[in-house]
């Protein structure tokens, strides 16, 4: 309250200092009672599809972007395992993740070993989406130094900073960061918040994915496998992201039902539906199967209207 009246079923906010650090739709449309379940409060979720801006003129400018490989998505999924995570922790499921990602749009992946800065860096002009399963990193003190991990590869930085994105072109349909506070850094006076996620709007996202806070492996990869799903049956992402969180409550039982767990991902910029293609073996299968039973069909008709 009291805006809750003026509401449309669809919110766009554009969130001003601290709240930018809110994701609106853990807000409960009232009091909960003490013996309730955290999968069963009243969120707003439940009640609104939500999503974000960082202003109103960049968004009109996301939402006009132009991408030159439309739909054609590009998953990098680094290892992490107890060899070559180093400093940055273990991912149990990333790239699982990606695998599962990867079948549903359709897309390449960037695993292991292939999914280096460098290797990223040269495919980005072949890709009009990208998801991004790995590491993030938030420098407190200067925002410019934050960055996405990489692959170790020999003789190369593994590290994607902020600073770096203002200079690259990623004009991407989608962006998503499935990696640890990558809308996340210290507020600057006068220019709002400082993220990665908003490194890549700067970079030409058309709409970026992100992440509030610390996630969960496992959590992640059940809300991203879930989100590209409804994604690929032509639902506009912030539609498909909250039916994704919707559906992961659902299921949720005990702890795992409180925010931490399905809150941490919002939407920001155009959130109109992506083009996933299906299989096209699927296609020509169909195609075949016409030829096979309707083409003789129309040879007979032809040859009995004829006599």
């Amino acid at each position: 309250m009291p805006f809750e009246k003026y509401l449309a079923e669809e919110v766009v906010i554009v969130p001003d200092a601290v709240l930018n650090y809110l994701p609106f739709g853990v807000l409960l449309t009232q009091p909960p009672t003490l013996d309730v379940m955290y999968s069963e409060l009243p969120y707003l979720e439940k009640e609104y599809v939500i999503s974000y801006n960082y202003s109103a003129t960049l968004g009109r400018q996301m939402e006009e972007g132009q991408t030159s490989f439309g739909d054609r998505f590009l998953v990098v999924a680094p290892e992490f395992n107890e060899d070559s995570t180093a400093s940055y922790g273990t991912l149990l499921f990333n790239s699982e993740e990606a695998r599962e990602i990867s079948e549903i749009t359709k897309g390449e992946i960037l695993a292991g070993p292939q999914a280096s800065k460098s290797e990223f860096l040269k495919s980005v002009p072949d890709y009009g989406s990208f998801h991004f399963a790995t590491h993030a990193v938030v420098n407190e003190d200067d925002a410019d130094l934050s960055f996405l991990v990489f692959q170790k590869k020999q003789n190369e930085k593994n590290q994607l900073y902020l600073q770096e994105l203002y200079s690259i072109k990623i004009p991407a349909n989608i962006v998503t960061l499935s990696a640890c506070q990558t809308n996340v850094v210290p507020l600057l006076q006068g220019e709002g918040i400082a993220s990665l996620a908003k490194g890549f709007s700067y970079a030409g996202a058309k709409s970026i994915v992100t992440s509030m806070w610390d996630v969960d492996d496992l959590s992640t990869k059940t809300l991203m496998t879930g989100f590209y799903r409804e994604l690929a049956i032509h639902k506009n992402k912030d539609v498909a992201l909250r039916e994704a969180k919707l559906n992961y409550l659902k299921q949720a039982e005990g702890i795992l039902g409180h925010p931490f767990f399905w809150a941490t991902f919002i939407a920001i910029g155009d959130m109109s539906a992506l083009n996933i293609h299906t299989d096209p073996s699927i296609s020509y299968g169909v195609v075949l199967l016409i030829l096979i039973i309707f083409v003789p069909l129309l040879i007979y008709a032809s040859k009995k209207w004829i006599y």
